[in-house]
């Protein structure tokens, strides 16, 4: 891998901002720009402008940071609203989703952490997540709001007494994206999403639930680098290393819920080389869920022949 040389912008008026550096010639830098300046592509800088960055690893990080929280603020104002929410769920995702949120929007951001049936660790672990990044949260505990619709809906035959884990587990998801709904129109805010890469790709994700939301600033990112910015965002390092789980059901991970393991998810993802059968395991994944990536299908306008009035 080729290490690159990232500087910081310190003065005249693309400060502050992170730059990669492209070429060098005599006291001019062309730089990618981090932040509100990315948009204007490469840009020449005088040398006196920038100071270097030791760490190129640090620097990377902090200017793909300085990326996504500007554009979380650009399409909020782009939609005309005032601020963001988004789901804390105790794990590493929603937590850097949530660091960003807050960076992006200090006193408009809202976390919100909703208990449903869940394992007491998540929410123990969401709080520990608002409380280290600072963000203003509230938790609105969905398991009485969940057992009543469970309950209603076996009563009148909808599902069965023992339907599988993850009928349940969706309808959470639901409950969830309908609760963050309420809040952000509440406040004229935009729901923020937290799905990766890997995630996005595979369709891991429920249709309506957590795929439910307006923006997700973080859909590009392979898990690994989720990671890595986690490092530079105060998210705790026990969150870090826990193993990712949508804690839809007691004893449930991402990784033995999809058979697949992230790291081999990014490197598909990356067209490097990986074993035939986890890469169709992938494929077929991919090709399942392309329902879940796509607005809802319209039958062809030419199908409607009635007449217009009558």
């Amino acid at each position: 891998m080729v290490e690159r040389k990232v500087v910081k912008v310190v003065a005249g008026p693309y400060s502050p901002s992170y730059g990669i550096v492209r070429a060098e010639s005599g006291d001019m830098i062309t730089c990618l720009l981090s932040g509100e300046y990315f948009a204007k592509g490469e840009v020449a800088l005088s040398a006196d402008a920038v100071e270097p960055v030791a760490d190129s690893r640090a620097g990377l990080a902090y200017h793909t940071i300085d990326s996504l929280v500007w554009w979380i603020r650009d399409r909020v104002s782009t939609a005309k609203m005032k601020g963001v929410v988004v789901g804390v769920s105790g794990g590493i995702d929603s937590a850097v989703v949530s660091a960003l949120c807050q960076k992006a929007f200090p006193d408009q951001s809202l976390g919100l952490i909703m208990p449903c049936r869940s394992i007491p660790e998540d929410r123990q672990y969401a709080e520990q997540i608002c409380h280290s990044i600072g963000l203003t949260y509230k938790v609105v505990d969905l398991s009485d709001t969940y057992d009543t619709l469970v309950k209603t809906a076996q009563t009148s035959g909808l599902i069965g007494e023992r339907s599988h884990p993850l009928v349940g587990g969706n309808l959470k998801a639901r409950l969830r994206m309908s609760t963050l709904y309420l809040a952000a129109q509440e406040r004229g805010y935009l729901v923020v999403g937290t799905d990766n890469a890997p995630e996005s790709i595979t369709g891991y994700f429920t249709k309506y639930g957590d795929g439910g939301v307006d923006i997700l600033p973080i859909s590009s990112l392979l898990k690994r680098q989720v990671r890595e910015l986690a490092k530079y965002l105060s998210i705790p390092a026990a969150v870090i290393e826990k193993p990712p789980s949508a804690g839809l059901y007691e004893g449930q991970t991402d990784e033995s819920e999809m058979g697949l393991r992230y790291e081999d998810i990014d490197d598909y993802i990356c067209g490097f080389e990986i074993p035939d059968d986890i890469r169709e395991r992938i494929q077929l994944m991919e090709a399942r869920s392309q329902h879940k990536r796509e607005l809802p299908p319209s039958a062809p306008k030419e199908m409607n022949v009635l007449p217009q009035k009558f």
